[in-house]
């Protein structure tokens, strides 16, 4: 039976909280997580109904949204492969399927391909007033992890400026 991996590099990071009372949903869906216990049980069930030739597409989405919850980016990658999949085979769960799919690319931090998997939802129910908040709150997420990576490669790059401006003022000195 496979395990799922507790790499500490690999796990989640917690997501603090946003002042808009508005979002506390969407970060309650991103912080949710499952304990390992809860995704061995849901796997031991899944395994043993391949085994059995019974596995269902309620339980290919249970395992897979259990998988998705993790804390283990591995995990997570592994739920969202099975959600590809049963879109494939079961279009007609495709509304849950595409949520769940953008749920786990948010939790990787690939706001990007969340982005994605809400366009083909949005196809069924473009006027559906949680998804429009839902989407705004990924487009929100990742501007807001741009700015914060523009600022860390802005920051570093004047450090480095600095100490080869000191370097220099330093052989300056020494002549």
């Amino acid at each position: 039976m496979a395990k799922p991996a507790q790499e500490a590099s690999q796990e989640v990071q917690a997501v603090p909280e946003e002042v808009d009372d508005n979002l506390t949903l969407f970060e309650a869906y991103i912080n949710e997580s499952s304990t390992a216990s809860e995704i061995l049980a849901m796997e031991k069930t899944y395994l043993k109904a391949v085994r059995e030739e019974m596995l269902t597409n309620k339980l290919r989405f249970d395992y897979a949204t259990e998988l998705i919850k993790s804390a283990v980016h591995g995990d997570i990658r592994k739920g969202l492969v099975i959600l590809e999949d049963l879109s494939i085979i079961h279009p007609q769960g495709n509304r849950e399927y595409f949520f769940y799919l953008s749920l786990g690319y948010a939790r990787l931090k690939e706001y990007s391909n969340a982005l994605l998997c809400l366009k083909s939802f949005s196809l069924t129910a473009p006027e559906n007033k949680q998804l429009v908040e839902w989407k705004e709150y990924l487009e929100a997420r990742m501007k807001r992890e741009a700015t914060i990576g523009l600022a860390v490669t802005t920051g570093s790059a004047l450090l480095i400026c600095g100490i080869v401006g000191l370097g220099l003022s330093f052989l300056r000195m020494r002549r």
